[in-house]
């Protein structure tokens, strides 16, 4: 399955590994009695209390568990204008929900649920099966699976601005963002099968990204196709892709690959080329999915998940070299797909925090400075 600072370069380096229009009666953030759980274990999630491949850091909060949403992608937005005691003031945490097609809007200072947003369809301000989800300036992008779309929302509004890519995708997953000075290059991963529901041959997988130009102007959505790309052979064949990100230093894209046996991120460059490094193979035991990134200047930290069923663990490795540097995992977070991480302070994460979805029902926080204090990382740039 379907990543991390000033605003802007947040969705930079996100991925990752990628709302819908307001409903009409947006639901009012919880009463006091609806505080989120606090990180502790569940029956449906099975805790091992004897991780010894990675250090514990306790989660800071966990929004409200909705097991029937299946939740998937997170993606962290703070408005910059935004000074007041408004529940937007300590910036917002959405998420996307496959099975009930809508986006949660949580809290992202306490996890609380804020409100949700659009309905399941497939006109303007309703969602298919959200997936990936980015933000950048104000604007959230939302991969539709079974739309075969991508949905532009205005921020703070989440009012649709428009829809791109339903003619050239096939079953998109997960997104990355890299600014321009006239609109976006917007990197889509598609995890297109046969008929039969299995991966295609390898002379097949030359489709696997496609990067979009776009551009938002007072008319709606403008967008190109500008390539689609894949290996079909070697070591950069991408057999099962959902999440991406963007590293705007090298220009390389970082493209996570589930299939077993291949369990890597695979690195590209934005032109569409293997670069022939591959960042995390025989470190991953499970499923590589969502990617972060600490950057500080060209250098910083990935965060990528290693998705356990019975905890999470997020593989931290040097940027750009990718040198293995440890492992971290919660108390609780397990069955991780997205994760989101922002440098951006807030009351409670000073130098940052760390976002990640829950065994499927709910987003977890860590503090930055907390992780960086268990690796022996850098919890600044200074």
């Amino acid at each position: 399955m379907v990543v991390l600072r000033s605003l802007r370069f947040i969705a930079l380096v996100s991925l990752l590994v990628l709302a819908g229009a307001c409903s009409p009666a947006p639901s009012e953030a919880p009463a006091p009695s609806e505080a989120p759980e606090t990180a502790t274990a569940s029956s449906e999630t099975p805790v091992n209390p004897q991780i010894t491949d990675a250090t514990i850091v306790k989660e800071s909060f966990e929004s409200p568990r909705t097991p029937d949403d299946n939740v998937d992608s997170v993606a962290f937005w703070q408005d910059p204008t935004d000074t007041s005691a408004s529940d937007n003031a300590g910036g917002w945490l959405l998420a996307t929900s496959k099975a009930t097609h809508i986006l949660n809007v949580y809290n992202a200072a306490d996890g609380t649920l804020v409100r949700t947003v659009a309905t399941p369809g497939a006109e303007l301000g309703q969602l298919q099966r959200p997936n990936g989800i980015a933000v950048v300036d104000n604007v959230a992008m939302v991969v539709e699976r079974d739309n075969h779309r991508v949905q532009v929302f205005s921020l703070p509004a989440l009012e649709s601005l428009g829809v791109f890519g339903e003619d050239v995708l096939r079953r998109p997953y997960g997104l990355t963002v890299r600014t321009l000075d006239n609109g976006y290059d917007i990197f889509v991963t598609d995890n297109y099968e046969t008929p039969e529901e299995e991966i295609p041959p390898p002379a097949e997988l030359d489709e696997r990204v496609k990067h979009f130009r776009v551009s938002i102007n007072d008319g709606g959505i403008h967008a190109e196709l500008v390539a689609s790309f894949g290996e079909t052979e070697g070591d950069g064949v991408l057999s099962k892709v959902e999440s991406i990100a963007i590293d705007p230093a090298t220009e390389e894209l970082l493209i996570a690959d589930e299939h077993e046996g291949e369990m890597s991120v695979k690195v590209y460059s934005t032109a569409g080329t293997f670069t022939g490094r591959e960042i995390g193979l025989g470190v991953f035991s499970a499923e590589a999915e969502g990617i972060g990134l600490f950057a500080c200047g060209d250098g910083g930290y990935w965060v990528i998940t290693d998705q356990h069923k019975d905890r999470s663990r997020f593989h931290v490795f040097t940027r750009p070299e990718g040198e293995h540097l440890g492992a971290f995992a919660g108390e609780t977070t397990a069955n991780t797909d997205g994760v989101w991480l922002t440098q951006t302070p807030t009351a409670l994460f000073p130098n940052g925090s760390f976002y990640a979805v829950h065994d499927d029902q709910s987003v977890t926080a860590f503090d930055w400075t907390a992780i960086a204090s268990a690796l022996s990382l850098n919890a600044t740039c200074e």
